[in-house]
């Protein structure tokens, strides 16, 4: 894909839209989706039509009540689900790095100074395993 055709799918907010597309399609209904999502319904559709437009092909096709995906729309929630993968997938690789539980620190003093890092060392290492 070349850079001006991907540039449209970062306007409007696109990764918001395709969490709601997502909802939608698993869902069946605007309205459904929207209470999940905690939104206005009339929010749901303004938003739908958005990604419809960025798209450039019709989403969704109305069934009664209900919405069935277009074939294009089967495109964009396989699309979606590998999308969420990846998200998915760097979240969890992220996660560790987000507490210090998982760092590990090396402190060199000398003997003098030991006396005063270890009070400092332990305060900071409750509950760590002894020797960490």
């Amino acid at each position: 894909m070349s850079e001006p055709d991907v540039r449209r799918y970062f306007k409007h907010g696109t990764l918001p839209q395709l969490r709601l597309f997502e909802a939608i399609a698993r869902l069946g209904t605007y309205a459904r989706a929207a209470q999940e999502l905690h939104m206005a319904q009339p929010t749901a559709s303004l938003q739908i039509k958005k990604l419809t437009a960025t798209v450039g092909v019709p989403l969704f096709e109305q069934v009664g009540k209900r919405v069935r995906l277009t074939e294009a729309g089967r495109r964009v929630h396989e699309s979606c689900a590998d999308l969420f993968r990846v998200f998915d997938e760097l979240e969890r690789s992220l996660s560790g790095m987000r507490t210090l539980d998982a760092a590990r620190v090396r402190l060199a003093a000398s003997a003098t100074e030991t006396s005063l890092a270890s009070p400092l060392v332990r305060s900071h290492t409750k509950g760590a395993a002894p020797g960490a």
